[in-house]
């Protein structure tokens, strides 16, 4: 890697982590009796863990997960216009918002330069 790991890569990296966590956390409670169906659990629980192991890349620097992140990110982007024009107001402008703080954190330069490695 260029350089050291800037504090908004980090960030990033943590809250996918969460969001990784959560998804299994809900998959697992979902096996319980009374729970989701089983194969909506199972599939929870393998998005939580592609999810993690994204963040485990941003930590290192790899530029798929960053590739994967952006994309995600641009999805919720324009999923967060729709909402803005169809929908929920004030949920189409966090979503957009946030899509827009993740995509300026991970393309800044001193990103760039730590994930040029």
């Amino acid at each position: 890697m260029a350089g050291t790991r800037p504090g908004g890569v980090t960030l990033v990296a943590v809250l996918t982590w969460i969001s990784g966590a959560i998804n299994i956390i809900a998959g697992v409670f979902g096996l319980f009796p009374g729970g989701t169906d089983f194969w909506y659990a199972v599939g929870l629980i393998i998005l939580g863990l592609v999810i993690a192991a994204v963040a485990s890349g941003l930590l290192r620097g790899s530029r798929l997960s960053r590739t994967l992140v952006t994309i995600v990110q641009v999805i919720s982007l324009i999923s967060g216009v729709f909402a803005i024009v169809n929908g929920p107001l004030w949920s189409g402008l966090g979503t957009v918002l946030i899509a827009i703080i993740v995509l300026v954190i991970l393309w800044s330069r001193r990103a760039n330069e730590f994930f040029q490695g």
